[in-house]
Order: C-alpha cells, then sequence, then structure tokens
C-alpha cells in the first residue's frame, strides 16, 4: 500500500494530484475533504 497524504490508494494505481482532486489511473476524480471508505476497493479516506 502507498500512503499519500490524506489517502491510501492501491500500488497497481497511478494517482495523480490535482489541486481539489485525486485523478486515479481509470481517470475516476473523488473530491478531497470528503470521507469515504473503501471507496470501490481501491481508496480509503
Amino acid at each position: 500500500m502507498q500512503v499519500h497524504k490524506s489517502y491510501i490508494v492501491n500500488q497497481n494505481h497511478i494517482v495523480i494530484r490535482k489541486s481539489n482532486e485525486i485523478v486515479l489511473k481509470n481517470k475516476i476524480a473523488i473530491p478531497i475533504g470528503r470521507k469515504f471508505k473503501n471507496w470501490d476497493d481501491h481508496v480509503i479516506f
């Protein structure tokens, strides 16, 4: 597991932080600041 500031992401996914969004390899953007739990089993806030 890779730990990034406020989120943990599966190492099989590429995460790029753009201003207020987290952009995954599959182009799905998740707003930072909201609390997600086991989102798609890939991102944990």
